[in-house]
Protein backbone atom coordinates (compact mmCIF):
# COMPACT_ATOMS: atom_id res chain seq x y z
CA UNK A 1 0.00 0.00 0.00
CA UNK A 2 1.52 3.56 -1.29
CA UNK A 3 0.79 6.55 1.11
CA UNK A 4 1.55 9.99 0.26
CA UNK A 5 3.87 11.58 2.98
CA UNK A 6 0.37 13.97 3.72
CA UNK A 7 -1.53 11.22 4.20
CA UNK A 8 1.10 9.59 6.91
CA UNK A 9 0.86 12.76 8.73
CA UNK A 10 -2.51 13.29 8.74
CA UNK A 11 -2.98 9.65 9.53
CA UNK A 12 -0.14 10.19 12.60
CA UNK A 13 -2.25 13.60 13.49
CA UNK A 14 -5.57 11.10 14.15
CA UNK A 15 -4.16 8.65 16.13
CA UNK A 16 -2.65 11.43 18.46
CA UNK A 17 -6.05 13.11 18.72
CA UNK A 18 -7.54 9.39 19.26
CA UNK A 19 -5.00 8.69 21.82
CA UNK A 20 -5.92 11.87 23.97
CA UNK A 21 -9.86 10.58 23.93
CA UNK A 22 -11.71 8.02 26.12
CA UNK A 23 -11.50 4.80 24.76
CA UNK A 24 -14.92 3.89 23.41
CA UNK A 25 -15.31 0.33 21.20
CA UNK A 26 -15.70 2.75 17.94
CA UNK A 27 -12.09 5.14 19.11
CA UNK A 28 -10.86 1.15 20.23
CA UNK A 29 -11.65 0.03 16.69
CA UNK A 30 -10.45 2.71 15.04
CA UNK A 31 -7.26 2.66 16.72
CA UNK A 32 -6.59 -0.95 16.00
CA UNK A 33 -7.57 0.20 12.35
CA UNK A 34 -4.72 2.64 12.55
CA UNK A 35 -2.06 0.36 14.19
CA UNK A 36 -3.02 -2.01 11.60
CA UNK A 37 -3.16 0.47 8.99
CA UNK A 38 0.91 1.50 10.35
CA UNK A 39 2.32 -1.70 10.36
CA UNK A 40 0.96 -2.11 6.54
CA UNK A 41 2.68 0.93 6.19
CA UNK A 42 6.00 -0.17 8.11
CA UNK A 43 5.90 -3.79 6.10
CA UNK A 44 5.50 -1.34 2.96
CA UNK A 45 8.55 0.10 3.39
CA UNK A 46 10.49 -2.55 4.63
CA UNK A 47 9.06 -4.18 1.20
CA UNK A 48 9.72 -1.18 -0.77
CA UNK A 49 13.61 -1.19 0.54
CA UNK A 50 13.83 -5.06 -0.41
CA UNK A 51 12.77 -3.99 -3.90
CA UNK A 52 14.95 -1.14 -3.97
CA UNK A 53 18.15 -2.64 -2.67
CA UNK A 54 17.41 -5.68 -4.96
CA UNK A 55 17.15 -3.65 -8.05
CA UNK A 56 20.40 -2.23 -6.95
CA UNK A 57 22.12 -5.36 -6.51
CA UNK A 58 20.73 -6.93 -9.74
CA UNK A 59 22.42 -3.98 -11.38
CA UNK A 60 25.27 -4.76 -9.78
CA UNK A 61 25.54 -8.19 -11.41
CA UNK A 62 24.71 -6.84 -14.60
CA UNK A 63 27.69 -5.06 -14.45
CA UNK A 64 29.41 -7.58 -12.93
CA UNK A 65 28.28 -9.95 -16.17
CA UNK A 66 28.72 -7.32 -18.56
CA UNK A 67 32.86 -7.51 -17.41
CA UNK A 68 32.95 -10.98 -17.03
CA UNK A 69 31.53 -11.31 -20.76
CA UNK A 70 34.31 -8.71 -22.22
CA UNK A 71 36.90 -10.72 -20.22
CA UNK A 72 35.45 -14.11 -22.04
CA UNK A 73 35.85 -12.00 -25.55
CA UNK A 74 38.80 -10.93 -25.09
CA UNK A 75 39.88 -14.70 -23.24
CA UNK A 76 38.68 -16.11 -26.60
CA UNK A 77 40.17 -13.51 -28.96
CA UNK A 78 43.52 -14.12 -27.16
CA UNK A 79 43.30 -18.31 -27.76
CA UNK A 80 42.40 -16.84 -31.43
CA UNK A 81 45.99 -15.25 -31.66
CA UNK A 82 47.37 -18.62 -29.68
CA UNK A 83 45.90 -20.79 -32.26
CA UNK A 84 47.03 -19.02 -35.56
CA UNK A 85 50.33 -18.74 -33.71
CA UNK A 86 50.56 -22.38 -33.37
CA UNK A 87 49.58 -22.89 -36.75
CA UNK A 88 52.38 -20.63 -38.28
CA UNK A 89 54.79 -22.46 -35.60
CA UNK A 90 53.60 -26.15 -37.13
CA UNK A 91 53.69 -25.09 -40.27
CA UNK A 92 57.68 -23.86 -39.86
CA UNK A 93 58.58 -26.91 -37.86
CA UNK A 94 57.02 -29.02 -40.99
CA UNK A 95 58.46 -26.72 -43.47
CA UNK A 96 62.12 -26.96 -41.19
CA UNK A 97 61.87 -30.61 -40.89
CA UNK A 98 61.38 -31.23 -44.74
CA UNK A 99 64.75 -28.85 -45.29
CA UNK A 100 66.28 -31.03 -42.90
CA UNK A 101 65.48 -34.22 -44.19
CA UNK A 102 66.30 -32.90 -47.93
CA UNK A 103 70.07 -31.63 -46.69
CA UNK A 104 70.27 -35.31 -44.54
CA UNK A 105 69.24 -36.79 -48.07
CA UNK A 106 71.51 -34.35 -49.68
CA UNK A 107 74.44 -35.11 -47.29
CA UNK A 108 74.25 -39.05 -47.72
CA UNK A 109 73.97 -39.02 -51.22
CA UNK A 110 77.17 -36.75 -51.44
CA UNK A 111 78.91 -38.98 -48.70
CA UNK A 112 78.06 -42.32 -50.83
CA UNK A 113 79.72 -40.53 -53.60
CA UNK A 114 82.97 -39.67 -51.53
CA UNK A 115 82.76 -43.52 -50.14
CA UNK A 116 82.57 -44.11 -54.39
CA UNK A 117 85.55 -42.18 -55.51
CA UNK A 118 87.33 -43.48 -52.15
CA UNK A 119 87.15 -46.45 -53.57
CA UNK A 120 87.92 -45.50 -57.16
CA UNK A 121 91.26 -44.43 -56.18
CA UNK A 122 91.99 -47.32 -54.13
CA UNK A 123 91.13 -49.17 -56.96
CA UNK A 124 93.13 -47.07 -59.28
CA UNK A 125 96.08 -47.08 -57.09
CA UNK A 126 95.96 -50.79 -56.67
CA UNK A 127 96.02 -50.93 -60.95
CA UNK A 128 98.98 -48.31 -60.64
CA UNK A 129 100.64 -50.84 -58.51
CA UNK A 130 100.47 -53.59 -60.43
CA UNK A 131 101.48 -51.91 -63.68
CA UNK A 132 104.13 -50.88 -62.15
Amino acid sequence: INYKESEIDTLKKQLAKLQQKDTHPIYEHYNEIVLKNERLLKDNNQLEYKVKQFEEDYDDLKIEHNKLQLEHLALKENYRLLETEYDKMRITKERLEADISEIKDEFELSLQNYQNSLVLLKNSQDIRKKLQ
